[in-house]
């Protein structure tokens, strides 16, 4: 007998997520920090959610929203080669085109001091 996979249909929000750091700790009220590296990651629990799927080997569809800005195109172009299936084949996208702004959110990642 074939080996199953289950398929799940994720809907949810997809967004950018800046991360920077590491930081040694919080600075000072009024000063400044450099931080040794920043980098765009495809984020939002829909996303994390099926990136975490493909990863795992199994299937899953992605349908969420995004704007018509450039962080969506970026969004759109990152998710696709991961192995986030469409949700329509006929159409090879998993999103909807709104005008609007991507939701984007930052981190700061420190070093626990």
């Amino acid at each position: 007998m074939g080996e199953r996979r289950h398929r799940l249909i994720i809907v949810g929000d997809v967004g950018v997520d800046l991360v920077l750091g590491p930081i040694s700790g919080w600075p000072r009220i009024g000063t400044e920090t450099l931080v040794e590296r920043s980098e765009l990651r495809a984020g939002g629990s829909a996303a994390n959610a099926a990136l975490a799927v493909s990863y795992l080997g199994g299937r899953s569809q992605l349908l969420s929203v995004v704007g018509n800005d450039e962080p969506g195109v970026w969004l759109a172009s990152e998710l696709g080669p991961s192995g986030v299936r469409p949700r329509t084949p006929a159409t090879n996208e998993w999103y909807f085109w709104f005008s609007c702004e991507t939701a984007t959110m930052s981190a700061i990642s420190s070093t626990g001091a």
